[in-house]
């Protein structure tokens, strides 16, 4: 790079990292023979940007719709556990219908969130 193009740059940028990314970078500029300022242009300048994840598409009506199920089955389970405090043991369709509840709650709210595509 010529002398003239150097004394172009006249921007100053400033952050803060931790001491042990500090370290890092100091590490990374001596192994590659590059100053701070050089390392830090190829590696942000030179590459392809970072990308966010891009967000799931989310279903807020019918995760909304769900969340009424959500609490029928909560009221469901809390009904079970107080005939079994008071000695009454669930039927086993009972306990079935409420797992099944649950399965279908689950693959409802995973589709809702955009998993099943």
């Amino acid at each position: 790079m010529k002398k003239s193009e150097v004394r172009q740059r006249t921007l100053i940028i400033n952050f803060r990292v931790l001491p042990e990314e500090r370290d890092v970078f100091e590490d990374r500029c001596q192994a590659s023979g590059l100053s701070k300022s050089d390392y830090f242009r190829k590696k942000c300048l030179d590459e392809a940007p970072l990308r966010k994840r891009k967000a799931l598409p989310v279903d807020v009506e019918l995760l909304t719709r769900y969340l009424g199920q959500v609490g029928r089955i909560g009221n469901n389970l809390n009904q079970v556990a107080k005939g079994m405090n008071q000695g009454f043991l669930p039927s086993a369709n009972e306990l079935n219908e409420t797992v099944q509840d649950i399965k279908e709650l689950r693959a409802v709210i995973r589709k809702a969130l955009g998993y099943d595509h």
